[in-house]
């Protein structure tokens, strides 16, 4: 009878705590404990890892019982409750099961989590409770200025058997700058057992494959308890910020293997584009083998260069042509005309139909796009590729701006068949 009631206790807490948190939109994990609580436990958590000892989630119920605990010993600091009965009488009242290796802590008048835990860890007996073999923890704080204690914590812990289900939480939407350290990744680690439900920040030592130079949309993994929960971060540039017009085309084409960045995590957003830059560009986007395109068709291409295999694939298919001297230019700033040309011929070379988005329009500065290339302008800007600016010009011999050909990149490659 005793097993059979015990059984059907922890069944119903279980299902009832799943039926809570399925249901109630508004909850959110943040709002079980307090900004005290929470740093608390990750105190607790990076001593206990400091140590070689497995971290503890704070569960939701333990978190009730230490919570009116910690109430209890504003008045009285003692083990047994202002009723008399023992301290762990509160977990049966919020359908949590005791054990001998059950403990509670307790403590008043510490004013932060971070002297709390250093007192504690000073202490043998509390040292040997807060390094022993738990899984779950409960953690409670008060303060009042008309109790004989101003402050209290109460840190309860349980020993858990079940086999947990791990998730994350707040993984999502995650942007780093350049360079930061695995510290700056705030993601909450979601257990799941017959105790119920449980939480905690994770640590920067479960994070795997984090590289702080590694610019653009990342996969990466929390280890925990043989569990592998993959998440993706953002490292952003230091010049290309959410928010800014290029931005989601330059993470685009950098995620895409499009374009590089110039060092030190910077894009170079207002740099211009080069001829050679433009090519390389274009090459990733079409696929091309380097390993195919040796030697060079321009006398101001040397073969040994990095553009040099992408330049000869627009050569020897047609994409460029060089100048009047048989030049190509590498280093010289690409156009807007001049890019517009390049793409036409990239899309006449490979037959793309690509359909007309945009009507046409007759730019105010229409008269300074060259005669070569006015019908490749019209084509892609037709196509959705491009556009003017705010005052209705196109400015095609202004040179291109990393950030402009990014968005270019970016519209022209959507479009290409998959």
């Amino acid at each position: 009878m005793k097993k059979f009631v015990s059984f059907f206790l922890i069944t119903v807490m279980l299902f009832s705590s799943a039926a809570v948190f399925n249901s109630a939109a508004e909850f959110k994990y943040t709002d079980i404990a307090s900004e005290e609580e929470w740093a608390l436990l990750d105190l607790i958590n990076r001593y206990r890892a400091e140590n070689e000892k497995g971290i503890v989630t704070m569960l939701v119920g333990l978190q009730d019982a230490s919570g009116i605990r910690s109430k209890e010993l504003l008045t009285n600091l003692s083990h047994y409750r202002p009723d008399g009965n023992p301290w762990h009488y509160i977990l049966g009242e919020n359908g949590i099961e005791y054990t001998t290796d059950s403990f509670e802590i307790i403590s008043s008048n510490y004013s932060d989590p971070e002297s709390l835990i250093r007192a504690l860890s000073q202490s043998p007996v509390n040292a040997e409770k807060l390094l022993g073999d738990f899984s779950h923890i409960g953690i409670g704080y008060s303060a009042s200025d008309n109790t004989a204690n101003s402050s209290s914590f109460c840190i309860i812990g349980i020993r858990c058997s079940y086999k947990s289900e791990y998730t994350l939480c707040n993984s999502e939407g995650i942007h780093l700058n350049y360079g930061d350290n695995t510290e700056k990744i705030d993601v909450t680690l979601r257990s799941s057992c017959s105790h119920g439900v449980a939480y905690m920040k994770v640590l920067d030592s479960m994070i795997r494959g984090y590289d702080p130079e590694a610019i653009g949309t990342k996969k990466i993994s929390v280890r925990h308890d043989g569990a592998y929960l993959p998440f993706y971060i953002v490292n952003d540039y230091t010049d290309s910020k959410p928010g800014a017009w290029y931005y989601d085309a330059v993470l685009s084409v950098t995620d895409n293997g499009y374009f590089t960045g110039t060092g030190k995590g910077e894009f170079n957003v207002k740099g211009e584009m080069t001829r050679a830059m433009f090519v390389t560009v274009l090459g990733r986007v079409a696929g091309v083998n380097v390993s195919e395109y040796e030697g060079s068709s321009f006398p101001d291409v040397k073969a040994e260069q990095w553009y040099s295999p992408y330049v000869e694939w627009a050569a020897k298919s047609g994409v460029v042509q060089g100048d009047n001297k048989g030049r190509f230019n590498p280093n010289n700033p690409i156009t807007r005309q001049e890019i517009c040309v390049v793409l036409c011929n990239y899309i006449d070379k490979n037959a793309i139909e690509l359909e007309q988005k945009n009507a046409a329009v007759e730019f105010a500065d229409e008269d300074k796009i060259s005669d070569w290339a006015l019908s490749s302008v019209t084509y892609i800007q037709t196509r959705g590729i491009v556009s003017g600016n705010n005052k209705g010009q196109f400015m095609p011999r202004n040179n291109a701006s990393r950030a402009e050909v990014a968005v270019i990149v970016d519209n022209f490659s959507a479009l290409l068949p998959k």
